[in-house]
């Protein structure tokens, strides 16, 4: 809570800095006006409201030892009071004052997507304590297992599991899908999303600054840290290059007074208007400007980007690899077929996902179900899931041990049982018989994933089917037509399930029956070879590939810590559609930081070649060197709206 609350206090705090500064603007030039008519004190006044923040910016940076433009343009200011035209500085700090105001503005517009994320949050809930019983309770004061009531149009807390009631909710600040999602008793709830018709009795399952939104919140803050390389040039371009401009300055009223025997008062106005035109406001902005719009963007849409940095390597990637099982497909896959034989038989007894099992198949499933009970992998979820709707028993003192990439082995009483591939077997130095692997072979070449289960008894081949993503095809096509880059489906699933998925798909290089790591070995010798590669994944199983990768993407990457502290980019929103959007958003961002550079460039050279051939009035110069920057600004903000 104490993030949220200074998180709070900052933004009123700089809306509070922010209004004071446009009162100080408008002063100035009303001030600035009335000079015209009462030139002492108004013009003096005005340029005392003009100055007043820039010279607060301006000393904490030179306290820092570093020069900005700020000091350039005070120095400007100074100049044209020594040459007796205090109207000039106050128009050119009044000028000044007014685009650091609405440059103030914009970036609070491209940061409003982020700070508005606290905000969605109640800062209270309905705490139950009993049947009869509430309270309105802090949300700081909620811990797990608490159970709350979230009324009709009332937003969630903090991250809570439904107990009683369904409603439609509004989750886009979560996912950043617009319509609206249907939930029910046992469905979780994100903290921050609306619910907007149903009463819902709900059990916290999160701390606060441990929910979905708060990893969001996180996310976009580090996102806003971490600069681009065409950023970090501009910032270090920006400090030598307002030296320069100060050496630029002196140099010119030295040679105007002494070589070209100029007077004073106009060898030092002419160096302003000189020192004006060349100050690189417009150019340092154009980057961060553009930058922070995009991370704004992305993270409406439900797309979380580490930091600006990888728009730039987004654009320079040329190959896609795909994690298969929840990521091109739902993760969900079912349970179709069952084949045991007992190793006292050479017949299959079969069950086809219609009727009641033999008796083998019901026992060697109930072990399997109590081996698998706690695991998170999709195959898992999918078995304890068929278990309840079958209404299989669990059997009790299981002694369950992973072995990462191959499978589970598990002791149930005394009865030892093991669940896997075929490499299980062989690292356990047990033969797998020849009628189970030729069963297992003919599955596959089906399409189906196939488990093998061996138990005291005998050994079980089950098959399974998940279902492609509905928009998988048309994302894949997008990214392959649109943005030319090859794909690749690293998994590990048997090669003929992943074959059959990578030509469903239009996928061109297909690698399956993968160890994790064999998967980072591929990853690994692509990016070697001098390829820019990104890694989609969605499980802990995809962490290293996604660290190993130039770009780590992971879909719904929030529910786990090590997806989420690996991956660059997390997909809120399990649709691979927001794939082509965030290249999309990298490919328009790059253009418009482009447009920005050339432009602003473009107004320095202008404004400099004309100072040595025509005279410029310094307010001119002021114009065109603030304008400039505004229109950069202008250009940025175009990346907050949505892409088509």
């Amino acid at each position: 809570m104490s993030n949220c609350s200074s998180c709070s206090s900052s933004n009123a705090e700089n809306n509070s800095t922010q209004y004071i500064q446009s009162m100080f603007t408008l002063g100035c030039l009303l001030f600035f006006l009335v000079s015209f008519y009462y030139p002492m004190p108004s013009v003096y006044i005005s340029i005392f409201l003009g100055a007043f923040f820039p010279v607060i910016e301006t000393t904490k940076s030179l306290l820092n030892w570093k020069i900005d433009i700020g000091f350039l343009m005070l120095l400007a200011a100074f100049g044209a009071i020594l040459t007796n035209m205090p109207q000039e500085a106050s128009m050119l700090l009044f000028l000044f004052a007014l685009s650091g105001t609405l440059e103030g503005y914009a970036m609070q517009k491209m940061k409003k997507a982020i700070s508005g994320l606290v905000k969605l949050r109640p800062e209270k809930a309905i705490k139950v304590l009993d049947a009869s019983k509430e309270e309105e309770v802090f949300i700081s004061s909620l811990a797990v297992g608490d159970k709350i009531k979230i009324t009709p149009y009332q937003r969630v807390p903090v991250d809570s599991k439904i107990l009683k009631g369904s409603s439609s909710l509004d989750e886009s600040i979560i996912t950043g899908e617009s319509r609206s999602i249907y939930r029910k008793e046992g469905d979780l709830l994100y903290g921050g999303s609306l619910n907007q018709e149903g009463l819902l009795y709900a059990e916290v399952v999160s701390n606060l600054g441990e929910t979905h939104l708060d990893k969001i919140i996180s996310l976009v803050e580090q996102a806003q840290k971490n600069k681009a390389t065409t950023e970090k040039m501009s910032d270090w371009f920006g400090e030598k290059y307002t030296l320069f401009v100060l050496g630029v300055f002196i140099s010119s009223l030295l040679i105007r007074c002494f070589m070209f025997d100029s007077a004073l008062r106009d060898s030092l106005y002419d160096s302003l208007v000189l020192l004006v035109a060349l100050s690189p406001c417009a150019l340092v902005i154009s980057t961060p400007s553009a930058t922070l719009c995009a991370l704004s963007n992305a993270a409406k849409n439900g797309i979380l980007i580490r930091g600006s940095s990888f728009f730039e390597k987004i654009r320079s990637v040329n190959i896609i690899a795909f994690d298969k099982t929840g990521t091109l497909t739902l993760g969900h896959p079912q349970l179709e077929k069952i084949c045991y034989l007992s190793d006292k038989s050479s017949n299959f007894i079969e069950w086809n996902g219609v009727g009641d099992f033999a008796k083998e198949i019901q026992d060697i499933l109930e072990c399997v179900i109590s081996a698998e009970n706690d695991s998170s992998h999709p195959i898992a979820k999918s078995l304890v899931k068929f278990a309840k709707e079958k209404s299989i028993p669990y059997k009790h003192q299981v002694d369950h041990t992973t072995l990462p990439g191959l499978g589970v082995r598990a002791q149930i009483g005394k009865q030892e049982i093991y669940i896997g591939q075929e490499a299980l077997f062989k690292h356990v130095n047990i033969d797998v018989p020849e009628l189970v692997l030729g069963n297992s072979l003919k599955q596959q070449a089906e399409g189906f994933s196939t488990v093998l289960v061996h138990d005291f008894f005998g050994w079980a081949v089950l098959s399974f089917k998940d279902q492609l993503r509905p928009e998988a095809r048309g994302a894949i096509g997008k990214l392959v037509h649109l943005f030319k880059v090859d794909t690749m489906i690293v998994s590990g699933d048997n090669q003929e399930a992943v074959n059959q998925v990578a030509n469903d798909l239009g996928i061109s290089q297909m690698y399956g029956k993968l160890l994790p790591t064999d998967k980072n070995r591929i990853i690994h010798n692509s990016v070697v070879k001098g390829n820019h590669v990104m890694m989609v994944g969605d499980g802990v199983n995809d962490a290293p590939c996604l660290a190993k990768a130039n770009v780590g993407v992971a879909m719904g990457g929030l529910g786990s810590d090590v997806t989420l502290n690996a991956a660059n980019v997390v997909l809120v929103h399990n649709n691979l559609n927001k794939l082509v959007y965030l290249f999309g958003l990298s490919e328009k961002t790059s253009k418009i930081i482009l447009t920005n550079i050339i432009f602003s460039s473009g107004a320095i050279l202008l404004l400099t070649i004309s100072s040595f051939f025509f005279t410029i009035p310094l307010p001119i110069a002021v114009i065109g060197h603030e304008g400039s920057t505004l229109i950069v600004i202008a250009n940025s903000l175009r990346l907050l709206n949505k892409l088509n």
